[in-house]
């Protein structure tokens, strides 16, 4: 998974994904045209490679957000992320 730190973002542009949009989620993944809103607790509890990114100190003057949430441009198509996601979250 790379991550993209130099994509800006049109709001009005993206879709929220239908199934994988938690309203108590505390970080938006944007993939494509779409955006997820997750816990970053359940992806650093399933993946090493979120716990690391997230253990990372996050300068708060340059982070973007969406919907109140931290927002994390990654560089997979919204249909690999939509994936990967899915089985993290056990929905199918």
């Amino acid at each position: 998974m790379e991550v993209d730190s130099h994509s800006s973002t049109d709001p009005s542009s993206l879709t929220r994904h239908p199934d994988l949009w938690f309203e108590d989620g505390n970080i938006v993944i944007h993939a494509g045209a779409t955006v997820f809103k997750v816990l970053k607790s359940m992806l650093s509890k399933e993946s090493q490679l979120f716990k690391d990114m997230f253990s990372l100190p996050q300068s708060s003057a340059a982070g973007e957000t969406y919907d109140g949430c931290a927002l994390l441009h990654v560089q997979e198509t919204a249909e690999d992320f939509c994936l990967l996601l899915s089985a993290i979250f056990h929905y199918a």
